[in-house]
């Protein structure tokens, strides 16, 4: 693998992901490539899958998924994963219905909107 090329760093940790127990190997790959290409907005939302699947570490999930969102609006999965995280952190609803919301006007899905509905009720 070339030092610095994200595609590939973003490919292997892809693939580690998928293999048990090599999850940090993952996270390790995904952060080399934002080392290289910082503002890789694919590359955030899979650090935040990541990190979202470690104990301990849904702040940092969140902080990578708003990343992403940030860096490209319309991906779609970043902005459901956000919105389902933030469902779970106190004074977070209205942004996780925002986030949600976001997600539906892009890729309408019913398990989004059913967790939408479910989030608007307990306003």
């Amino acid at each position: 693998m070339v030092p610095g090329d994200a595609r590939a760093h973003l490919n292997l940790g892809t693939a580690l992901e998928k293999i048990p127990g090599r999850l940090p190997d993952a996270i390790a790959e995904y952060q080399a490539a934002l080392h290289s290409q910082p503002r890789f907005a694919q590359l955030h939302k899979n650090l935040g899958n990541a990190f979202a699947r470690t104990p301990g570490r849904m702040p940092d999930a969140i902080q990578e998924w708003k990343a992403a969102v940030r860096l490209q609006p319309r991906l779609v999965q970043a902005h459901a994963n956000l919105g389902r995280a933030l469902a779970h952190v106190e004074g977070q609803l209205p942004s996780a219905i925002a986030e949600l919301e976001a997600a539906q006007k892009l890729d309408p899905d019913p398990r989004v909107q059913q967790l939408l509905d479910q989030l608007r009720k307990g306003q």
